[in-house]
């Protein structure tokens, strides 16, 4: 039995998205998000273009930068999960328990893209505690992500 650390943890989580610009990639990642499923392929052909054309997904880097920043604010350490696509949410309840971690704070972006910035604030503090009081979520980074997570896998589909 693991003696308990108390060391808090975030756990950022969203979709994800393909590794790189290859069809054979995206296609994988098609598969993945429609439930194993493969895409026909038009469809496959048209999500490889656009993905082309921004240059592939942000969602990843975005949030693996906030996590650091959320780490960093909170002196915690932070990982992120994707349900589609590496790193997993698996992978990263490892990587946390791995470093220490023994209460995770899971925060899901399409979770949160239901909620306006104050009641993301408040959600968020009662998920981890005091310690983020003095966080305030900003509307316009909620809604730039919520637009890029939306444009990426809704717009595509």
């Amino acid at each position: 039995m693991a003696v308990a650390t108390g060391l808090k943890g975030a756990l950022l989580m969203t979709y994800g998205s393909p590794r790189t610009m290859d069809r054979a990639d995206v296609g994988d990642y098609l598969a993945r998000i429609r439930g194993g499923k493969a895409a026909d392929d038009e469809l496959l052909d048209e999500f490889t273009r656009r993905y082309q054309v921004i240059g592939g997904s942000p969602l990843i880097e975005i949030t693996r930068a906030q996590a650091a920043a959320l780490g960093a604010a909170l002196d915690w350490p932070a990982a992120v999960g994707m349900r589609f696509s590496a790193p997993s949410i698996a992978d990263a309840i490892r990587e946390l328990a791995g470093r220490g971690v023994d209460e995770i704070a899971a925060i899901i972006s399409s979770t949160i893209a239901r909620w306006d910035a104050a009641d993301t604030g408040r959600r968020i503090e009662v998920q981890v505690g005091r310690d983020l009081q003095f966080i305030r979520v900003n509307g316009t980074v909620v809604g730039a992500l919520v637009g890029i997570m939306i444009y990426t896998v809704g717009h595509f589909l």
